[in-house]
């Protein structure tokens, strides 16, 4: 069926094994740098559980608690980073989905709530986001983003037309490429935008988000943005629309 199955034991169970068995060898090989392998079967059974099931900090907690003792808190937390950026995107389950957002059986959960308001009730119409040409290098880029309100630039064409957004989440990434800096421009680290227009409803506002990782986006009509829309709006008005449903029907 592609769900969840029995996953703790047997991943503690091999994790164990492993690391045992690892430290078993590096004993006979090296005693006097390994004189306890036991230590290995609680390092493997935590980075087991964290790698599998994408859980590095509380399979650190759980094997520290296990054990009585955090003095093996340090190869630990190594052994657990190693282990999770290793298997980050890799699902131990065919069908496991990315959130809740994505998951059908909690989809009535938000969903009818997001599609009965409209981007035009919630997003700022008097504001722009701060824009940047797609020719601009990315060290003009950065400098526009350290003066922007918002952790968000509108990239324009020639004509000064949007056709993207750059997001302070991209942006650290592309920083992060060795060389990147003397040779991007903004059209490398910008993601197209998703267009959003004053109908719509937040249900296709917060897919937008998802879709460019961008905290802010803006609003479009006939062609012309007419104002900006943040994550953060679309959060109070579904907070604000289930306490207004609440108050109206407690049965729910």
């Amino acid at each position: 069926s592609g769900g969840a199955g029995g996953e703790f034991g047997p991943t503690l169970v091999i994790g164990g094994l492993v690391g045992g068995a690892f430290g078993l060898v590096f004993h006979a090989l090296l005693p006097s740098w390994v004189p306890d392998p036991g230590a290995f079967a609680l390092v493997g059974m935590g980075a087991m559980l964290g790698g599998v099931a994408h859980v590095p900090v509380s399979s650190l907690i759980l094997v520290c608690e296990l054990a009585g003792s955090y003095d093996l808190l340090v190869p630990l937390m190594l052994a657990e980073g190693i282990t999770y950026v290793l298997l980050r995107r890799v699902h131990l389950y065919r069908r496991q989905v990315p959130s809740r957002l994505h998951s059908p059986a909690h989809r009535h959960e938000s969903r009818d709530v997001l599609e009965s308001i409209r981007v035009e009730e919630v997003f700022r119409r008097d504001e722009r986001l701060d824009t940047v040409p797609r020719c601009a290098p990315l060290a003009e880029v950065l400098h526009r983003m350290g003066e922007a309100e918002r952790p968000a630039l509108l990239v324009v064409d020639d004509a000064g037309r949007p056709v993207g957004v750059i997001s302070l989440d991209g942006l650290q990434g592309a920083i992060g490429e060795d060389g990147l800096q003397g040779l991007a421009l903004a059209a490398d680290v910008m993601v197209h935008l998703v267009p959003l227009r004053p109908r719509d409803d937040l249900h296709a506002a917060l897919h937008a988000f998802l879709e460019t990782g961008s905290h802010a986006l803006p609003v479009r009509e006939r062609d012309e943005v007419v104002g900006v829309i943040t994550h953060d709006d679309v959060t109070v008005a579904y907070e604000r629309e289930v306490a207004e449903r609440l108050r109206a029907d407690p049965a729910e």
